[in-house]
C-alpha cells in the first residue's frame, strides 16, 4: 500500500499546508507506509527535499481559473480539471494500484472532476481508493442561518463528485471538517459525507508542555492578553475588530493586543483607524505571513483568541486559529451560529460567545472573557488534553485506513 498526498496547496513553510505534510510524512514513517506528496510548482527546492515532495500542481485548491504559459484562459472548472488530471497522469502513470490510497485534503470542484478525469484514464482494476476532504462551502454558496441548507447552485459539484463516485471502483470518502458543512454536503451532493478530525498535528504544543509546562510563551519577548490571528481579511471581521478594539481600550485600560494584519497596506490602514484611540493600552500589528512556529508561538502568548470572523461566512467552516488555541488550551471569543460556537457551546472548548456581528457586541464578549480568565484558562487547559488526543490528523488517517479496510472487505 502507498499513500497519494495530493497537496496542491502546498508553496511555503508558512501556511497550514506545510505543517500537515510533515504530519503525513511522520504518520507514514510510524506505519511504514511508502509516501508520495505532490506539492504546488511554486514549492521551493529545500522544502521540496525537506518532505520528499514533487512540485507538479500550477493551481491550488481556491484557484478560480488557470492561465497556461501563452497566457490562454480556459473555462474555469474545465481547463482546472483537465490539469488537476493531468499531473495526476504523469506523476503515477501507469503505476497506480487498488491497494493504494489517494487523499486530497483540500477539494472543491475541480478537484473532484480532474480525479474523475484521471480515473477514467486508469483500467478499473488499478483504481485506488479515495478519500476527498472539503473544508469550507463554495465562495458562491450562502448557508442559511440553520446551517442546513444553502442557496446557491450545488449543481457543478454534485456532478463532478458523482462522475468520481462512478469511477471509483475500489472505493470514495467524502469528508467534511466540521458536522455543519458535512450536513449540508449530504444534501447537495446526494451521497454520504463523514465527519473528519482536522488535518491538525500538535507536536509543537507537546513538546512545549514536556519542556516548559503550562508556562505561556513569549512571541519576541512579549505576552499578550489578547490575539486577533490570522490575518484580518474582510471574512474575518477586520472592520468589527478595529472598532471593538477601540471601544475595549476606552472600557478597560491597560491591555496588550496582538492583531495580525495581511501586508504593509493593510498595516497602514489600521494603524490609521486606531490612531487617536482612547484609552490606555497597547496594539501590536504582526504583519504579513509568518512561519508556523511564529504563528503557534503568537497564538500560545496570548491569554484569550478572539475571532470576530463573519458568521455567515463562518456558519458551516472551521478556524485554524481556534483549533490551535483550542490545543493550547487558550480560552476563546467567537460568533453565534457558527461551528467555533458549537465547540464553546459543548465544553470542547472554553470561552465567550457574542451574538450580532457589531463591534459593541464583540466587546461585551471579550470583557465578559476577561473578567472570567482564570477560570475559563483553567478549563481551557482541561479541556486541551481531551482535544488533542481527540481532534488531530492521527484520528483523521485512522478514519480513512478503516474505511478503506471496510470498502476492501465488502
Amino acid at each position: 500500500m502507498r499513500v497519494l498526498v495530493l497537496q496542491n496547496g502546498l508553496k511555503s513553510r508558512s501556511t497550514h499546508f506545510y505543517n500537515e505534510s510533515l504530519a503525513w510524512r511522520r504518520l507514514c514513517a510510524e506505519r511504514n507506509l511508502p509516501l508520495h506528496i505532490l506539492a504546488h510548482r511554486q514549492a521551493p527546492l529545500d522544502l521540496l527535499r525537506e518532505l520528499d515532495a514533487v512540485a507538479a500542481f500550477p493551481a491550488g485548491p481556491d484557484a478560480s481559473f488557470y492561465i497556461d504559459d501563452k497566457g490562454t484562459r480556459g473555462r474555469p472548472q474545465e481547463m482546472l480539471e483537465t490539469v488537476f488530471s493531468d499531473v495526476c497522469m504523469r506523476a503515477f502513470a501507469g503505476k497506480t494500484t487498488a491497494d493504494d490510497l489517494v487523499v486530497v485534503p483540500y477539494a472543491r470542484v475541480p478537484e473532484f472532476g480532474g480525479l474523475a478525469r484521471w480515473f477514467e484514464k486508469i483500467p478499473a482494476e488499478r483504481r485506488p481508493f479515495v478519500v476527498v476532504l472539503l473544508h469550507r462551502p463554495e465562495e458562491e454558496w450562502r448557508v442559511d442561518p440553520t446551517r442546513q441548507r444553502i442557496t446557491g447552485n450545488p449543481g457543478p459539484m454534485r456532478e463532478a463528485a458523482n462522475r468520481l463516485r462512478g469511477l471509483a471502483t475500489r472505493g470514495l470518502l467524502v469528508l467534511a471538517t466540521n458536522a455543519p458543512l458535512a450536513g449540508i454536503l449530504r444534501s447537495a451532493l446526494d451521497m454520504d459525507v463523514a465527519v473528519s478530525p482536522p488535518l491538525y498535528s500538535y507536536a509543537f504544543q507537546e513538546r512545549w508542555f514536556a519542556e516548559r509546562g503550562e508556562e505561556q510563551p513569549k512571541l519576541r519577548g512579549r505576552r499578550f492578553d489578547l490575539g486577533f490571528l490570522g490575518q484580518m481579511r474582510p471574512e474575518k471581521g477586520g472592520g468589527v475588530a478595529i472598532e471593538g478594539i477601540k471601544t475595549l481600550m476606552t472600557r478597560r485600560q491597560g491591555l496588550k493586543i496582538a492583531l495580525h494584519v495581511r501586508d504593509k497596506e493593510s498595516e497602514a490602514s489600521f494603524n490609521e483607524s486606531l490612531e487617536g484611540a482612547r484609552g490606555q493600552g497597547q496594539v501590536s500589528l504582526l504583519t504579513g505571513e509568518m512561519s508556523h512556529d511564529a504563528f503557534l508561538m503568537a497564538i500560545g502568548s496570548c491569554r484569550i483568541m478572539v475571532m470576530a470572523y463573519d458568521p455567515e461566512r463562518y456558519r458551516a467552516r472551521l478556524s485554524g486559529p481556534l483549533v490551535e488555541a483550542a490545543a493550547w488550551g487558550r480560552p476563546v471569543v467567537v460568533p453565534a451560529d457558527t461551528w467555533m460556537a458549537d465547540m464553546v457551546a459543548r465544553g470542547r472548548v472554553a470561552g465567550t460567545i457574542f451574538r450580532g456581528h457589531r463591534p459593541d457586541a464583540l466587546c461585551e464578549a471579550i470583557l465578559s472573557a476577561l473578567d472570567q480568565v482564570d477560570t475559563l484558562s483553567e478549563t481551557a487547559r482541561t479541556a486541551a488534553v481531551r482535544w488533542r488526543a481527540e481532534r488531530s490528523i492521527d484520528q483523521a488517517f485512522d478514519l480513512m485506513l478503516a474505511r478503506r479496510a471496510a470498502a476492501a472487505s465488502a
